[in-house]
């Protein structure tokens, strides 16, 4: 009925239409979460583990997928910047074109680690392969390099206001704020999607955005990246 109040559901919609455009970027993590949940539902050992060389088409999904879930939720923030940096019109447009330059280095990375993995692993043994992948992971979180990279992850660039240029400087920018995210989790992302067990890539995951967020302090996260390590070690197949 005309002028009837919107109800509640209504009004969080329009609430964060206007005010939080970067729910483009949670929702694609959701998505990627949903699919690894149905493939956990399929294939169980996917839990904790799976030690299996992957075909070059489903390395591909596979990691698109794990870099969906995992890094869409650290780039929320940079989502919004995007949209409310872009006109109106082609707010959502923008946003995509960023997750499609940010998500593309990911998932181009991750089809390395999953082919070149399932090669390490059979050579040493899983669990090997697992311990060196963590404790390198481990080393490159204590390295005031990385300190510093990851205060780069927010940087900020000039986007153009509308056509073919504001499509690239969009796609540049999820690249540029891709590279400093590399340099920052790559090691611990690499580990994780050589494990690639769902509870391993969910801790991984909240540890990360807890560390964007200045939730977490330094000397923790090492520590918890180490014990991250253990876990995944543990849990893996003998």
């Amino acid at each position: 009925m005309a002028g009837a109040p919107a109800s509640p559901l209504l009004r969080l919609v329009l609430r964060i239409h206007w005010h939080t455009p970067g729910w483009v970027a949670a929702v694609v993590a959701a998505g990627g979460w949903l699919a690894l949940l149905v493939a956990l539902a399929h294939d169980p050992t996917h839990l904790v583990g799976l030690d299996a060389p992957h075909r070059p088409a489903d390395a591909l999904t596979h990691s698109a997928v794990m870099s969906a879930a995992m890094m869409a939720p650290l780039v929320v923030p940079h989502a919004t910047w995007v949209a409310s940096f872009s006109l109106w019109r082609r707010r959502y447009r923008a946003v995509a074109v960023f997750l499609v330059g940010f998500l593309g280095v990911w998932t181009a990375l991750s089809a390395v680690v999953l082919a070149v993995g399932p090669r390490a692993s059979s050579a040493f043994g899983w669990r090997p392969t697992l311990l060196v992948a963590f404790a390198v992971a481990t080393a490159w979180s204590a390295v005031p390099y990385r300190r510093r990279m990851l205060q780069r992850c927010g940087l900020t660039v000039p986007l153009a206001p509308h056509g073919w240029r504001a499509d690239a400087d969009c796609l540049r920018y999820g690249v540029a704020i891709a590279r400093p995210c590399v340099l920052t989790c790559g090691p611990l992302m690499a580990a994780v999607m050589l494990d690639h067990g769902i509870v391993v890539m969910a801790l991984a995951a909240a540890l990360s955005v807890a560390e964007r967020r200045a939730l977490v302090r330094w000397d923790w996260s090492i520590a918890a990246v180490a014990a991250l390590g253990v876990l995944a070690v543990s849990l893996a197949p003998r």
